[in-house]
């Protein structure tokens, strides 16, 4: 709906206490609003705006949005308790007696601590600023209902720390891309969370804007980070994302419940070579496929892209492997193990044909599970020690094995 200049009916799927029905101020699929013409929603939740050209049949639909009430952390302390404001700076400094609730978006600004005491929720989650922190204490946990974002700025570094020992679920999770950068700096996820459950993805932003590059880096530096959907790295111009597992403790788990897990790459204006670094080869890291159906386990990642071409992928290297739950766990290509593969109750690891260990003395612990090389040729090249736990089984099918 961006082809005329006209009179146009505005509706909402939220209430419109202004702003609703006939406007002459739209012009080539953009709403310019007065003084007189401010859109007004008075609930809150999840809505969307149509514009029906009058007396016509063209009609357009916006993306869906979030209307609630926005509290901004002005001092470090407990997120149920007085540290909060409506405005990001200037009065009221603080308004007492309320915090973030299931309907709200949290905002933790710059320099400022929020830690969770008691079980608490709030409907999204922004990190603002070059130093902002959320502490979850043990035996607590935060449930975000959408989005956990971390802005980058255009001129400074950004970094954002999520520590405790309690958890926090949320939706998705999107690191940078959110500002023109005019220096070339860096926006930095520090998860030291005993336990973070993404249902959806998480998604990384590179930003370029001439030669200035801000540049995203998710660090899992300890404790479990579930996620249920892909890890997707979204790159500008020459931009760079990371992903990184070899850092902070290097002991961190990542359960991935994806029916198609992935590192994925792509590119919006890359007029150079976007990439996408991916390391979960710590020295001690864990990653555990665990869905509840079939999942192939990836040994590649898309690392570089050049617009128009397909992505060039590098080779997976993990430190410590293991698959759970229900379902066929599949290697369609030779996997890299530098620790342990370890196949828990329920859950089967398939080797298709021609594939094998490509590490020396890994490991293989069969705590219940099914160890399965297929129904050709399978390998175990140095596989070192078998471990047989509970209720295990090696099906060896009917090929030949070396």
């Amino acid at each position: 709906m961006s082809s005329f200049n006209s009179t146009v009916n505005i509706t909402s799927t939220g209430t419109l206490s202004q702003g609703g029905g006939t406007t002459a101020n739209f012009s080539n699929g953009v709403y310019t609003t007065n003084n007189n013409r401010n859109i007004i929603i008075s609930n809150i939740g999840k809505f969307t705006l149509t514009a029906t050209r009058t007396g016509g049949t063209e009609s357009g639909t916006s993306n869906a949005f979030y209307v609630g009430r926005v509290y901004y952390s002005r001092q470090s302390g407990n997120f149920n308790g007085n540290i909060w404001s409506t405005v990001s700076s200037g009065n009221p400094q603080l308004v007492t007696g309320a915090h973030p609730s299931s309907g709200d978006i949290a905002v933790i600004q710059n320099g400022t601590t929020v830690t969770v005491t008691s079980k608490d929720s709030c409907k999204a989650l922004l990190f603002n600023g070059a130093l902002a922190t959320l502490n979850i204490n043990d035996n607590t946990a935060l449930i975000v209902n959408d989005y956990l974002k971390v802005n980058n700025a255009a001129a400074s570094d950004v970094v954002c720390n999520i520590i405790g020992l309690g958890s926090l679920s949320c939706e998705t999770i999107t690191l940078g891309g959110s500002t023109k950068p005019t220096s070339s700096k860096t926006t930095t996820i520090n998860d030291s969370l005993s336990n973070m459950n993404i249902n959806s993805n998480i998604n990384i932003y590179g930003r370029q804007n001439k030669s200035n590059r801000n540049n995203p880096v998710f660090n899992l530096k300890t404790g479990m980070l579930s996620v249920g959907g892909n890890i997707n790295s979204i790159g500008q111009a020459s931009s760079t994302s990371t992903f990184t597992m070899a850092t902070g403790s290097n002991n961190a788990t990542l359960k991935w419940s994806s029916p198609n897990p992935a590192f994925t790459l792509t590119g919006t204006n890359n007029s150079g070579t976007i990439t996408f670094g991916v390391n979960v080869n710590g020295s001690a890291t864990t990653v555990n496929y665990n869905g509840s159906v079939n999942q192939t386990i990836p040994v590649t990642y898309q690392s570089s892209r050049v617009r128009g071409a397909t992505p060039i992928s590098s080779v997976l290297q993990y430190r410590n492997l293991t698959v759970s739950n229900s379902g066929l766990k599949r290697v369609a290509k030779s996997i890299i193990i530098n620790g342990e593969l370890k196949v828990d109750s329920s859950a089967t690891f398939l080797l298709d044909s021609l594939n094998r260990f490509s590490t020396a003395a890994t490991p293989l612990v069969l705590n219940g599970g099914t160890f399965s090389t297929g129904a050709t040729v399978g390998y175990g090249d140095t596989l070192g020690t078998i471990k047989l736990t509970g209720d295990a089984s090696i099906d060896l099918s009917t090929g030949k094995h070396k």
